[in-house]
């Protein structure tokens, strides 16, 4: 058996309105818990999977379709190794 790549999966996609986004999606309610998306992987967990990955010679790779997704994932402070 052989490995691919780690994908660490942060949001969903725009189709299912599960991207993690700074707005909230037309149509519902701003204080429905996921009227902007979800984050699936929280950002804080992501530099240790990201270290753990690298330490054990996996190939990982982020999903971030929200802009909210995207900035937590591309932040400067946030090396992923």
């Amino acid at each position: 058996m052989t490995m691919g790549p780690l994908k660490v999966v942060v949001d969903g996609s725009l189709n299912t309105r599960t991207a993690w986004c700074w707005d909230p999606y037309p149509g519902l309610d701003p204080a429905h818990p996921h009227a902007c998306g979800m984050e699936s992987v929280p950002i804080e967990d992501l530099r240790g999977l990201m270290q753990r990955a690298r330490d054990a010679g996996i190939g990982a790779a982020i999903h971030a379709i929200g802009d909210r997704a995207n900035t937590g994932c591309s932040t400067p402070s946030r090396p992923w190794g």
